[in-house]
């Protein structure tokens, strides 16, 4: 049985990025377990990155626009979080 991947983005990225041209956040599972090495995709950009070891992930040099979020790790569903 596959496990879920939950997003975790600091209440501090949602107003950076209003203002500013990054996305940052943090996969974990369910029980809030970071995930080390998950993959964090930006679908529209087709742009992705690898979470470091306390899952965090970050994006630079973004366009100011709306955005979809995937992340997927071995064993896990596919998460998918849309920013407006």
């Amino acid at each position: 049985m596959k496990r879920i991947i939950f997003f975790y983005i600091l209440i501090l990225f949602n107003i950076t990025y209003l203002f500013a041209d990054e996305i940052k956040g943090t996969v974990i599972d369910e029980e809030g377990t970071p995930l080390a090495s998950a993959t964090v995709v930006i679908k529209e950009l087709e742009k992705g990155i690898i979470t470091d070891s306390k899952g965090r992930f970050k994006f630079t040099g973004l366009p100011k626009k709306e955005f979809t979020l995937e992340a997927t790790f071995i064993g896990f569903e596919l998460a998918t979080k849309k920013l407006t």
